[in-house]
């Protein structure tokens, strides 16, 4: 009878004490997702920022090739994408550093849920694209903006094209990394930023400037979410 009771003590004890375990792995959990979801933002923008790096130093390498100029500054025919700067089809200024940059999955930025990474360039658009160009940026004006996460705004919009005259109206919007951003300048150094610190680095690499924004539509947006 004893015996019965201290099995029946020692099953109610496990029972209860694995109710406690469950409540305090529970409580543990909800602490740690948010530093958790921190801490996955910051690997995103670090990523971010190496992508945009390695974005300009293809830039930088095909310049080299072309007279130090950037493809938005030589034609076509050449090679280049000066005749199409104000397209659309933003994704043809990257296919022409294709070659140097070696794959299209660093022009998806890993915070933009708007936008799929590219395997290869076969079909690539600008579905697959996060980043938008700047396309004043000269290897001549180092610390003009060569290209930067998509949800910079504040400018006057012309189809694909934001213009910024002022630099007081940009700023960073929420859709990717909560109103904060990143760039690589025409000189190749990339940067996280503040809207703050986008401002200032407009107004060092002198106004006007434009940038190419990657559009895609409501339609094809909606699939991604």
């Amino acid at each position: 009878m004893r015996a019965q009771c201290t099995r029946r003590r020692l099953l109610g004890f496990s029972f209860w004490d694995f109710l406690a375990l469950v409540a305090v792995a529970l409580i543990g959990g909800m602490l740690l997702l948010p530093r958790l979801a921190r801490t996955n933002c910051k690997t995103d923008r670090v990523q971010c920022v190496s992508n945009l790096k390695q974005l300009g130093l293809g830039f930088r390498i095909w310049a080299s090739d072309h007279q130090e100029q950037f493809p938005l500054a030589v034609s076509i025919t050449n090679g280049g994408t000066l005749e199409s700067a104000e397209s659309d089809e933003v994704f043809r200024h990257f296919l022409v550093v294709s070659n140097e940059i070696g794959t299209p999955k660093i022009l998806a930025c890993p915070d933009d849920k708007e936008r799929r990474r590219a395997r290869s360039f076969t079909n690539f658009s600008n579905a697959n694209v996060s980043y938008l160009l700047g396309l004043d940026a000269k290897e001549e004006l180092p610390h003009r903006i060569l290209a930067g996460d998509r949800n910079i705004t504040g400018g006057a919009m012309r189809g694909a094209v934001m213009l910024f005259s002022n630099h007081n109206t940009a700023h960073f919007g929420t859709d990717i990394h909560k109103k904060v951003g990143n760039y690589v300048l025409a000189d190749g150094s990339g940067s996280q930023a503040t809207t703050d610190m986008l401002r200032r680095q407009l107004e060092a690499g002198s106004l006007p400037v434009r940038f190419a924004i990657p559009r895609v539509s409501e339609r094809k947006r909606a699939t991604y979410r």
